[in-house]
Parts: structure tokens; sequence; C-alpha cells
């Protein structure tokens, strides 16, 4: 029995060594299984991980560039915007004076008939653009100028008046400044002229109160007018001033025709083309059309003012400048 003991002790032992040395097998197994995957999963993480933050490093260059450039523009603009409105402002205050200059009443027309002379001049103009002849000159009267188009701006509106003598225009002007910077309860006050002759024209320009640093008048030109054959207008400087600076005289000299700017736009071309001469007679200012079979050389009734004089009006109104379209009316 004892030795049956022995055998079957021994027969343990053995069996459970063969199961520990099992076990231990299992266990490296396992070990090196569950190691080398973790292994992977280590690598992989940790490459991403490095693209991650190259990728995000540039993205951070990137954006804090731009903001800056950003940054610098905004600074410099504001800058430039807040140096540009100290200046303007400097020059509003130099040019303008706080008391307005005060007018003599003009009769206000009635709506409907100051309608009916607006109409009568975008007629006037329309045919001109369209190339077509307009059944008769276009005349306008002081009265009409100050009762109509005047009085129905509410900028103008008793801020301006017109004035029409033999061969002259006169506007007196006390506009408001409070559009501009340091502009409020401020007024540009002047008065300009309009000079018409057989083959001149002239125009000036001077504020009533003197501008410190300029010279009086503040802007003044004398031009010689002509026209070709092909009835195209030409005009040339004579002498020319604005603030401080003089047209240089050999411009002058060289005696270009300022006029080829005009004629560059196919829609001035047209109404120059349409327009024989302006005359300010018997206290009425007239645009004459050229009608079909005139000859360049004739001459109207109105003191010599024919093809020679230029529809000065339709010009400045074609040039679209915002002051005289305000003045008109349009």
């Amino acid at each position: 029995n004892n030795r049956q003991q022995h055998i079957s002790y021994n027969h343990i032992m053995e069996n459970l060594d063969i199961d520990m040395q099992n076990i231990d097998m299992g266990i490296s197994i396992m070990d090196m299984e569950t190691l080398l995957p973790k292994q992977e999963s280590k690598d992989r993480a940790i490459k991403p991980l490095k693209k991650s933050r190259r990728s995000r490093s540039c993205c951070e260059v990137f954006l804090y560039t731009v903001l800056f450039v950003i940054g610098l523009t905004t600074t410099v603009a504001v800058a430039s915007g807040i140096w540009g409105y100290k200046v303007m402002g400097r020059e509003v205050i130099r040019f303008t004076v706080t008391t307005p200059l005060s007018f003599e009443s003009a009769d206000i027309m009635d709506e409907d008939d100051c309608n009916v002379e607006k109409d009568r001049a975008d007629l006037f103009f329309d045919m001109l653009v369209a190339g077509q002849e307009p059944i008769e000159d276009l005349s306008f009267s002081a009265a009409t100028i100050n009762g109509c188009f005047i009085a129905y701006s509410d900028y103008l509106r008793g801020n301006m008046f017109v004035s029409l003598e033999e061969k002259d225009l006169s506007v007196k002007m006390s506009l408001p400044a409070y559009f501009l910077p340091n502009g409020n309860h401020r007024y540009f006050v002047a008065e300009a002229e309009l000079n018409l002759g057989p083959s001149t024209f002239s125009t000036r320009l001077d504020t009533l109160t003197p501008v410190e640093g300029i010279s009086s008048p503040t802007v003044l030109a004398k031009f010689d007018t002509h026209q070709y054959e092909d009835e195209e207008f030409d005009f040339e400087v004579q002498y020319g001033k604005f603030l401080n600076w003089y047209v240089p005289q050999d411009y002058i000299e060289q005696r270009e025709n300022i006029m080829d700017y005009l004629y560059e736009d196919p829609k001035i071309a047209t109404i120059l083309s349409g327009v024989q001469g302006l005359s300010i007679n018997h206290d009425m200012i007239t645009i004459h059309v050229r009608r079909s079979g005139d000859e360049v050389n004739d001459k109207t009734e109105n003191n010599g003012m024919g093809r020679r004089m230029t529809n000065y009006y339709g010009i400045m109104k074609s040039a679209s400048s915002s002051s005289i379209q305000r003045f008109i009316g349009f």
C-alpha cells in the first residue's frame, strides 16, 4: 500500500509539473500576444500624434500671419482715415465761414409749372443725346432758375441766387458744409461769374471772405474758342489759376484743345454736334440748336454768340457735374 501511495504521489507530482509547465508556456504565449499588439498600437498612435502636431503648428503660423496682416492693414487704414479727416477738417475751416449770406427772396414758381420747365429741359437734352434736332432753342430766365430749379432744391434753396445781365451770368452762393469734416454750421460763401464773348469766354470764382494763404481770385480762367469745319469746338487756355496754382506758360503756348477729352465720350460728342452756341441776352440764357444746313461761319442774332461759343451748360451737365445739375435742377 505504501508503494502504491508513493507511485500515486509521484504520478500526481509529475502531472502537476506538466500542468505548471503548460501554464507557464501559456502565460508566455499570452504575454507575447498581448504585448505585440500593444506595441503596434503604440507605434500607430505615436505617428499620427507627431503629424497632427506639425499640421497644427503650420495652421497656427498661417493664422497668426493672416491676423497680423489684417491688423496691420486695418491700423494703417484707420490712421490714414484719421489723418485725412483732420487735414480735410482744417481745410474746411479755412475755406468756410460761420455766417451765411442773406439773399433777396425769389418768387417761387408753381410746382406744376416748374415740372413743365424741367420736362422741357429733359426733352431738349434727350433729343440731343439721341442725335435728333430739338424743335426750338432752350431758354431760361433768371426768375425761372431762381424760382424753380433753385427753390425746389433742398440743398440750394435759400443758399444760391442767380443773376443774368448782358453776356454775364453771376451766381452768389452760401453753401452749407454740414456733410464735410468740421463743417457743421459753416458755409462756403463765394461768388462765381461767367462772361461770354464772340470768340472767348472767362470764368471766375472768389470767396467773399479772404482765405489765409490764397491770393484773390480763388479760381480764374480765360479761353479762346474756335470751331473746325467738322463742327468740333476748340477751347484753348489763355490764362488759368486755381488757388495758388497757375497754368504753366509752356502749356498755354502749346495751344492744346481741352475739348478733346470731352469728344472722347460719344454721348457728349453727340450733344456738342447738335449745339450751335450759348448766349446771355435780355435776362435770358439760351442754348442754340444747330439747324440742318447751317454753316460754321454763320452768326446768330445774340451778340455775336454764334457757333464759336460752345454749349457751356450742356458740357457741364453731360460731364455729370453734381453742382451744376443741382443748380439747374435735374
